[in-house]
């Protein structure tokens, strides 16, 4: 493949980890070599299929979009890659990607193809490793999560009574409720110390009752001396 997108979905959705394949194959010596001798041999194109999604990140000279060369410049920058060519063993899931120490075509080695999926397959193992690594953190803390118990709520009705405000707020119970009197003041005022009051033109009834103008009653007949009784509430 060699749309980054494109094969980042397959590689997620396969389960599988990247082959990322950085080369100039029209203008890179070491890459053309590399590609003869091992990317399009028989035996790594069969362990490609069964392991691989591959990503050929090509620089061409020729018939690279302008897109594509954005996407190929902002990848090689993520993951390092200031020569060509470089092979490297990638994590979809991730933003880098890289999981293993990339593969330079000067580790081919003398055995050539064979040699070249050795390296491969042994970095392919390593991704594996951590992924099920990683795999059964999550299966940990997901249990961890199960099996911790809910928080428990009050039912309705729960609370029959709150505590009384002693015991709320630590008060003593022998401090005394009723205001303090003052030395020699009493704590009820006495009906001789409040002076008498008679409203401004009121007249005074003999016998002391004061008595509101004209509430003396119709039906008292002139010269009565009967005086009504005022009862006080």
């Amino acid at each position: 493949m060699t749309n980054v997108p494109d094969a980042v979905a397959a590689a997620t959705q396969k389960g599988k980890p990247l082959f990322i394949a950085f080369v100039g194959s029209d203008w890179s010596a070491a890459s053309q070599d590399t590609l003869k001798d091992a990317l399009d041999t028989r035996s790594f194109k069969e362990y490609a299929d069964a392991n691989l999604v591959l990503l050929k990140v090509d620089f061409t000279r020729k018939g690279l979009t302008l897109e594509m060369e954005k996407a190929y410049t902002e990848l090689a920058r993520q993951l390092n890659v200031d020569h060509f060519p470089v092979f490297m063993i990638a994590d979809p899931a991730h933003a880098r990607g890289l999981i293993t120490n990339p593969i330079n075509s000067y580790n081919l080695g003398p055995g050539g193809a064979s040699d070249f999926v050795a390296q491969i397959s042994s970095r392919v193992d390593v991704w594996h490793s951590q992924m099920a690594a990683i795999q059964a953190q999550a299966q940990m803390q997901a249990q961890a999560k199960a099996a911790a118990p809910s928080p428990t709520l009050p039912q309705a009705g729960g609370i029959s009574a709150l505590p009384s405000a002693a015991e709320l707020f630590h008060h003593d119970q022998s401090i005394a409720t009723s205001p303090p009197t003052a030395p020699g003041l009493s704590s009820t005022p006495s009906a001789q110390s409040f002076p008498s009051f008679t409203p401004a033109g009121v007249p005074t009834v003999p016998g002391g009752i004061n008595q509101p103008p004209n509430s003396r009653p119709a039906s008292v007949p002139a010269g009565s001396t009967d005086t009504p009784t005022i009862q006080l509430k």
